[in-house]
């Protein structure tokens, strides 16, 4: 907790053990207030987040798409359209929890996520979170796709320090949690697999003792806890009373936290300051640590050289990095592009670590380098919490020559922990002592021209697994001369291949052709003729391809026949005939200049498309879209009967079919006048049509009273759009002399409240239109001093 604190044929074969596939789960951070970067092909500023919080965050996007699935601040989960999923609140974390949550993919599952959280100051804090250790579990198959919770707030652990980490096992498929217990010296490592959480953590008794009885010691539950790259490393700040960094090794295999370097050589911070973030180096070499202070000693980051050799050693290669008096510093966070990202509070830009592998100043540090939005979007302390090893994935590339040229393709492309050795098999005897390799991306020259069942055998940590795939040299070779074409009598055009492949090429016919045997012939048929190109580049190496041009005497537009639709539809048009088209003059048209546009006139239009082709005289063509009429609907004034009696429905209409919603309580729901015999206050909605497929509707409302007392009733839909019919939700009230009314969305957000009688909602908030769905009511009405409570939903509906 920290405040600005003033607080080409490729197959896989066999793969055992599965491996954690894909590179781009941490390709989208969504941080501070309404900030994001998006690392997909580059760094992007993402301003449409919903996320606002001091400190920790994480999310998860798709392995392979990097497209973002959801992100959480440790109390919600938000989905990929920035909505909060609909069980996603409540989750145990808190925005002043330095590592509030973690997301961890569930091992053999693709669809299921753990979300991990933690409390706030380690419970020191009554007003906040009580610093727990919690489980939460997303299913994605939910909610149409979008997620949703299905395991929510489990406690794990109680108290423990704000700190929470991750990495894979190294096995290579399940997963390390791992969280500081308060009050304690105390690590639990927690083993994640397809069968679930361990219900018995390593626990590792090493660290120092986070324990105190004054409140405000709370602040030694602060700082980042990471785990290297490889898995091997974990490093741990604690901020202001103590001022220390601890490095331990971690092992990956058992879980168990040993060999603790401990530096405490650290300036006096004082108050709401001190040390604060960690990230180690992609190699893993290096440690990064920030400091935040907003006071005379300046925020900082500081560089340790793990190679440096003796704990000693370690301690004294500490080198600052940079430091900034009047700034607050906050996380640091290796992001996929390799670089290391530095938060800094209230700023719209990240400062970046280019080179974090880099010795000292060698690393590149750079202010200011990253926009990550305007003034209303900014970092605070936090950024997102990932498995570091996500952010350092592996890959295995061969380069082949094949037909047509080189190329390069990904054999595996994978999470891996390190150390990692190699060793493929190119399927491929006659290339003698190179039909192997020890390199993580070789290239191998085949001896000939066929099909090779490459094999790739990995050793990493405790796992080895073997890929074998096939690489087809020759269906690498492509000859393609696009689509058929057209041209007028007299008229040329050049025919060219796309791909670009071979070296021989023979065309037959050769009439018409400004040659025969290259790439890019001229071709000016005297009729329609059909060509076919014949391709080799050595042996083994052979392609065709076959054109048609079309030889036409003139142009003639074509388009669809004259249409009708219902006012508000749209309709797509077709014309033929050339290869040119240029529509007018309709700004309803979705394009001008295709032969097939979308078309959604406001009335009854004509539309001209001019057909040509190069060198030939252009044809028009018109076609008439006209809008029919919609039927016309009254369902009639609102009705008001005692309970047990029936009334009839006097609704007027001049069209051809009818549907009432409900039906239940309906004579007939498909007439125009049923009788109706509700036993409680109903709004009816009826529906008709044309027979032309455009409708219209009303609405009706039948109020039932019991016949004694005083009664409130109240519309279960209403249709704010201003057509004089039911544009405002209100209550029917029988006798009480004062009524108090408030509306709430589904997420509990007042949106509309009133005492006064008949002044119903509009459907409005903050004068934005509010979108359809289920609204809540909550009503006290009053006679002669005796309270009455009414509550409910309806439906809004446009």
């Amino acid at each position: 907790m920290i405040y600005k604190r003033l607080f080409f044929l490729i197959f896989i074969i066999l793969l055992s053990p599965a491996v954690s596939m894909g590179q781009k789960q941490a390709n989208n951070w969504l941080f501070g207030n309404k900030a994001g970067v998006n690392f997909n092909g580059g760094t992007t500023a993402v301003t449409t987040g919903e996320l606002v919080t001091q400190e920790g965050c994480s999310g998860y996007s798709d392995p392979k798409t990097g497209q973002l699935l959801f992100y959480t601040d440790g109390d919600s989960i938000w989905d990929k359209n920035n909505v909060v999923m609909p069980n996603g609140f409540g989750l145990g974390g808190h925005n002043s929890s330095t590592q509030s949550a973690l997301v961890v993919p569930k091992p053999g599952s693709t669809t299921q996520f753990y979300v991990f959280t933690t409390g706030a100051w380690g419970g020191m804090q009554p007003l906040f979170s009580q610093g727990s250790f919690n489980v939460n579990v997303v299913d994605m198959t939910l909610n149409g796709g979008l997620g949703d919770v299905v395991l929510k707030n489990q406690l794990i652990l109680s108290p423990v320090c704000e700190k929470l980490t991750a990495t894979l096992h190294c096995n290579g498929v399940d997963y390390w949690v791992v969280v500081q217990k308060w009050n304690s010296n105390q690590f639990y490592s927690y083993l994640i697999t397809a069968s679930g959480i361990s219900a018995t953590p390593v626990i590792s008794s090493i660290g120092y003792t986070t324990s105190s009885l004054l409140s405000l010691d709370g602040f030694k539950a602060i700082g980042y806890m990471k785990i290297s790259p490889n898995g091997k490393k974990m490093a741990l700040t604690y901020f202001t009373d103590s001022s220390l960094v601890e490095i331990f090794d971690f092992d990956n295999n058992t879980g168990v936290i040993s060999n603790k370097i401990s530096d405490n050589s650290w300036p006096p911070y004082q108050a709401n300051a001190g040390l604060y973030g960690v990230s180690f180096s992609p190699d893993n070499s290096k440690l990064y640590i920030s400091s935040s202070d907003g006071g005379m000693l300046g925020s900082s980051v500081f560089q340790y050289d793990l190679n440096a050799g003796s704990s000693a050693a370690i301690i004294a290669s500490k080198t600052i990095i940079n430091t900034v008096v009047g700034v607050y510093f906050g996380s640091l966070q290796l992001a996929p592009n390799g670089k290391i990202y530095l938060a800094k509070y209230n700023s719209v830009t990240l400062d970046e670590i280019s080179n974090p592998n880099g010795l000292g100043t060698a690393c590149n540090y750079i202010s200011d380098n990253l926009l990550i939005g305007s003034g209303n979007h900014t970092s605070v302390f936090g950024l997102p919490n990932f498995v570091e090893i996500f952010n350092t994935p592996t890959q295995f590339k061969l380069t082949y020559d094949g037909c047509g040229g080189t190329y390069t393709t990904t054999i595996l492309d994978t999470i891996i922990p390190f150390p990692i050795t190699v060793t493929w098999d190119f399927g491929d005897p006659g290339s003698g002592v190179n039909n192997t390799s020890n390199l993580f991306q070789p290239t191998h020259s085949f001896s000939t021209i066929g099909t090779y069942n490459v094999s790739l055998a990995v050793t990493a940590g405790c796992i080895n697994f073997v890929y074998t795939k096939t690489v087809d040299l020759t269906d690498s070779f492509f000859v393609d001369y696009g689509n058929d074409t057209t041209v007028c009598t007299g008229n040329s055009i050049q025919l060219t291949n796309l791909c670009q492949n071979g070296l021989n090429y023979v065309w037959t016919p050769t009439t018409g052709l400004s040659c025969s045997n290259c790439s890019s012939p001229i071709a000016q048929p005297p009729v329609t003729t059909t060509y076919i190109v014949s391709i080799d580049d050595g042996p083994g190496c052979h392609d065709e391809d076959t054109i048609v041009v079309n030889v036409l005497s003139g142009v003639t537009a074509i388009a669809i026949p004259d249409t009708a639709i219902c006012a508000g539809q749209s309709v797509q048009l077709q014309a033929s005939g050339g290869t040119i088209y240029t529509w007018f003059n309709d700004p309803a048209l979705s394009a001008f200049n295709i032969p097939d546009p979308i078309a959604t006139p406001m009335q009854s239009s004509n539309y001209t498309v001019i057909v040509s082709l190069p060198g030939c005289s252009s044809d028009t063509a018109t076609v008439t879209v006209n809008i029919l009429p919609p039927p016309t609907i009254d369902a009639g004034p609102d009705l008001s009967i005692i309970n047990g009696n029936s009334v009839l429905i006097n609704a007027i209409s001049n069209g051809s079919t009818f549907l009432w919603q409900p039906g239940s309580s309906l004579s007939d729901s498909t007439i125009l006048q049923p009788i109706a015999f509700p036993n409680e206050t109903t709004t009816y909605i009826v529906t008709t049509d044309n027979g032309s497929g455009c409708i219209a509707y009303d609405t009706l409302i039948i109020t039932v009273t019991e016949g004694t007392g005083p009664s409130l009733y109240f519309p279960n839909a209403f249709s704010p759009n201003e057509d004089g019919l039911n544009d405002l939700f209100d209550y029917f009230n029988f006798g009480f002399n004062k009524v108090w009314l408030r509306i709430y969305n589904r997420w509990g957000q007042l949106v509309y409240e009133t005492d006064l009688f008949h002044d119903g909602w509009n459907g409005k908030f903050n004068d934005l239109d509010c979108s359809m769905g289920v609204y809540v009511y909550s009503a006290v009405a009053t006679d002669n001093g005796k309270e009455y409570f009414f509550k409910g939903n309806f439906t809004l509906i446009r």
